[in-house]
C-alpha cells in the first residue's frame, strides 16, 4: 500500500513538472518566449532553447552537416524566431536555416514565412534581373525548397544551395528589405517613439518585455549592472527577445561626484557583467539622474540617451496618471522615460501600448528610433528625442 501511494505522488509531482514547463514557455496571449544557452557537440559551439521542436531540428542539422567551420546566428523578428548556419568545408560555403512561430511554436517553411502570393513575383523578379536565364530557371522551379533564410528586422536574406548550380563559384542570393510585404514584418504605422526604462532588471522587467512582445513592439531597457548580477537570466531574454539593453552604471551613484576611476568603474563593471550574460557589448549609456558633464562626455565611448518625456512614473506610482501623460504628450520622435521596477508602469504600458498602435505609433529601441529618423548615433554625443523641433 505504502509503494503504490509513493508511485502516484511521484506520477503527480511529474505531471505538475510538464504542466509548469508548458506554462512558462508561453504567456497569456500565447506567445512563445525563448532563450538560448551555448552549448557544445565534439567541441563545437550551438545554440540551445530547451524547448524540443527546436532542439531537435538543430541537433539534426550539425549531425547531417560535415564541415571544418560551423557559424550560427540567431535572429528574432516580430512573430518568428530564425536559426541561420553557415558551414564551410574545403573551400566550399553553404547555408541551413531553421524557423519557429513565436505564436503557434511550430516549426515554419519557408512559405510559411515568405507570403509566396505577395512575393513570387518580386522575388523571380530580383533573382531574373541578377542572374542568367539558367539560374533564374532552376530558382523557379525549385521554388523554396533548396533556400535557407537569413532574418532581421531590416528584411530577408534568400540563401540558394550551390549545388543546385553546378559549377558556379559565387553564392546565388537576393536581400528582400521590409517593404516587399514579407509576412513577418508587417507594420502599419507613420510615427515612431521610443520606450525607455531605467533602474532594472527586476520584478516587472519580463512582464513588460511580454507586453511589449504582445503588442509588437519594443524597448530601451538601461539596466544597473548590480541589478544585472543577479537577474541574468532576464538580461539575456531581453537581449535575446530582441530589447535593447543599455547601461545605466553598476549602482546608480551620480557620476559627476566621483573620480575619473570611479566612473570608469562604474561604467565598465556593467559593460564587462553583461558581454559575460549575453557575449555582446552594451551600446548606449543613461547616466544616474540624466546628469552629465563635459568631462563625462570625453570619456565614454558610447552615445548619452536621455530623454524628452518624463513620466515620472516613480513619483506619481499611478498607471492612469502614467498613461494619461504619454497619451497627452507623445510625439514622433520622443524618448519616454519610465522605471521597470514599479508595478503601476507595468500596469500602463500594457494599457497604452495597444492605443498608440491603433493611433498609428511604433513603438522600438533608441537605437531604431534613431535610425528610422537617418540619425547615425555618436559616442559622447547626448540624444534626448529625434522630434522634429
Amino acid at each position: 500500500m505504502k509503494k503504490r501511494i509513493i508511485y502516484v505522488v511521484i506520477l503527480v509531482f511529474i505531471l505538475i513538472t510538464i504542466l509548469l514547463t508548458m506554462t512558462i514557455k508561453k504567456n497569456n496571449k500565447n506567445t512563445l518566449i525563448l532563450s538560448y544557452e551555448i552549448r557544445k557537440i565534439n567541441g563545437i559551439e550551438y545554440p540551445y532553447f530547451n524547448y524540443d521542436k527546436l532542439d531537435i531540428e538543430i541537433n539534426k542539422i550539425i549531425k547531417e552537416n560535415i564541415f571544418d567551420n560551423m557559424e550560427w546566428k540567431v535572429n528574432k523578428s516580430n512573430k518568428v524566431i530564425n536559426v541561420f548556419f553557415k558551414f564551410n568545408l574545403n573551400g566550399n560555403t553553404w547555408y541551413k536555416s531553421i524557423n519557429i512561430s513565436l505564436n503557434k511554436g511550430d516549426i515554419l517553411d519557408n512559405k510559411e514565412i515568405l507570403d509566396y502570393n505577395l512575393l513570387g513575383d518580386v522575388i523571380l523578379n530580383k533573382f531574373e534581373s541578377k542572374y542568367s536565364k539558367s539560374i533564374y530557371k532552376i530558382i523557379k522551379d525549385n521554388n523554396f525548397k533548396n533556400a535557407s533564410l537569413l532574418i532581421d528586422n531590416k528584411g530577408i536574406i534568400i540563401y540558394y544551395d550551390k549545388t543546385l548550380f553546378k559549377n558556379i563559384i559565387y553564392e546565388v542570393f537576393i536581400t528582400l528589405k521590409d517593404e516587399n510585404n514579407i509576412n513577418a514584418f508587417n507594420n502599419n504605422y507613420d510615427k515612431v517613439v521610443a520606450f525607455t526604462f531605467d533602474d532594472g532588471p527586476g520584478k516587472y522587467t519580463t512582464l513588460i518585455m511580454k507586453a511589449l512582445l504582445e503588442n509588437d513592439s519594443k524597448a530601451t531597457f538601461f539596466e544597473l549592472g548590480e541589478a544585472m548580477k543577479y537577474n541574468q537570466e532576464i538580461t539575456r531574454e531581453l537581449y535575446f527577445n530582441g530589447m535593447e539593453v543599455g547601461s545605466h552604471t553598476y549602482s546608480h551613484k551620480n557620476l559627476n561626484i566621483l573620480s575619473f576611476e570611479q566612473r570608469m568603474s562604474e561604467i565598465n563593471s556593467t559593460n564587462i557583467i553583461y558581454n559575460e550574460i549575453t557575449k555582446d557589448n552594451i551600446k548606449l549609456l543613461r547616466p544616474p539622474y540624466g546628469i552629465t558633464d563635459k568631462s563625462l562626455l570625453k570619456e565614454v565611448d558610447t552615445p548619452i540617451i536621455l530623454w524628452n518625456l518624463d513620466t515620472k512614473d516613480w513619483l506619481y506610482r499611478d498607471e492612469d496618471k502614467i498613461y494619461d501623460y504619454i497619451v497627452n504628450n507623445i510625439k514622433d520622435g520622443s524618448i519616454i522615460l519610465m522605471h521597470d521596477i514599479h508595478e503601476e508602469t507595468l500596469e500602463a504600458v500594457k494599457k497604452v501600448l495597444p492605443h498608440l498602435r491603433e493611433i498609428g505609433y511604433k513603438v522600438t529601441t533608441v537605437s531604431e528610433l534613431a535610425s528610422e529618423k537617418g540619425v547615425t548615433l555618436e559616442k559622447g554625443k547626448i540624444y534626448s528625442s529625434f522630434t522634429s523641433n
